[in-house]
């Protein structure tokens, strides 16, 4: 199946992983690719369209407020630190960005934060800026979840999803009658079936709502940040 499109664009939802299968969804299916094949598998489907990548890990940050954690970060685990037992342990888990193991194959992949393939992609800050060239947003699933589930009102705490099937699937039972009120659902019945799958489906959806309007910067390109729900 081909990709679904927003107009004339074309977006992926990326949960990149350097050392196992990336899961790619792209509105209509899951694509799990090997890390060493993923600079191409990206090309590749973004080929005849203009594309915006939601890519699940750091993709920029200012050195001026130092080279380890960024104010979008702090501010975001103290959200999660307020919100007290509407998570469980771990649920929402916002690493300081030097924490991440993801620095090689964002700029393998993406030409960012450093790295300089020919066809680099580039932050936008505005649906307004995605012209000829590939673009690319960053998300964070994890905390998406974690805004749609207080904007839910939720008996009970968020539980921790990452490595568990069966939470992943209580989360998406969870959730969908809320997502489909606000226009965000339905989520594809394989989002169930892992976390990887669950997260690239979530980067997708805000790649969508990022072009309608339905999701903006939390931080800014410039500064470190990621696309979350209006």
């Amino acid at each position: 199946m081909t990709p679904i499109l927003y107009s004339d664009v074309v977006v992926l939802g990326v949960d990149p992983a350097p050392s196992k299968k990336t899961v790619i969804f792209d509105g209509n299916e899951f694509r799990p690719v090997k890390a060493k094949d993923l600079y191409a598998a990206l090309r590749r489907l973004a080929d005849g369209h203009r594309a915006l990548v939601a890519w699940d890990a750091p993709l920029s940050f200012d050195p001026a407020y130092g080279l380890s954690d960024r104010q979008v970060d702090k501010e975001e685990r103290a959200r999660v630190k307020k919100a007290g037992a509407s998570f469980a342990k771990g649920a929402v888990s916002v690493l300081t960005f030097s924490a991440c193991s993801h620095w090689a194959i964002s700029c393998h992949v993406l030409g960012l934060p450093y790295g300089l393939p020919e066809d680099r992609f580039h932050l936008v800050d505005s649906p307004t800026k995605i012209d000829g060239s590939r673009c690319a947003i960053e998300v964070h699933p994890a905390v998406t979840l974690g805004r749609w589930w207080l904007a839910s009102a939720q008996p009970g705490a968020m539980p921790r999803y990452k490595g568990s099937a069966s939470e992943c699937g209580k989360i998406v039972d969870k959730l969908s009658p809320f997502l489909e009120q606000i226009g965000a659902g339905p989520v594809p019945p394989d989002a169930r079936l892992s976390d990887d799958n669950l997260d690239a489906w979530v980067a997708w959806r805000m790649g969508m709502d990022f072009l309608s309007g339905n999701a903006v910067w939390c931080g800014s390109p410039k500064q470190g940040g990621y696309v979350l729900p209006r």
